[in-house]
């Protein structure tokens, strides 16, 4: 348990830009502690009130497995993303996530680290960013 909090106070995720276009691809950067499966970085909505351990987090608008930058995973037989990266860029864009494209308004980004029950795994970053028309 001790080694997850220091993964999770370790590891950062981030947009790259304050504002995009209504469909303009969504680039966000992030730096694991250590590298592991199906990781993912989710986008949310900036106003949402969610906290470690809340069930909401299992909800992003959109999300992306860091390794393989889509949904899909790299899998044959599911879709998990068993390639695993420490840093790099995902992109949110119509052909590599669900619920695209997002409307105008406040969002905010999160990484997980556990694909199937993220709530006390994930760091936030409530750096608000805008999708503008």
């Amino acid at each position: 348990f001790k080694n997850a909090r220091k993964m999770v106070s370790k590891s950062r995720v981030k947009v790259l830009k304050s504002t995009y276009n209504y469909e303009e691809t969504i680039s966000a950067s992030f730096k694991n502690a250590r590298m592991i499966t199906n990781a993912w970085v989710g986008i949310y909505d900036y106003d949402a009130d969610l906290k470690k351990g809340d069930p909401g987090v299992d909800d992003p608008l959109m999300w992306v497995y860091t390794g393989c930058n889509n949904v899909m995973g790299d899998q044959n037989t599911n879709n998990n993303c068993a390639v695993k990266k420490k840093h790099g860029q995902v992109d949110f864009k119509e052909d590599n996530t669900y619920g695209w494209p997002l409307p105008e308004g406040k969002y905010m980004v999160m990484i997980s680290f556990d694909n199937n029950s993220p709530h006390g795994n994930i760091k936030f970053n409530r750096t608000e960013f805008r999708i503008t028309a």
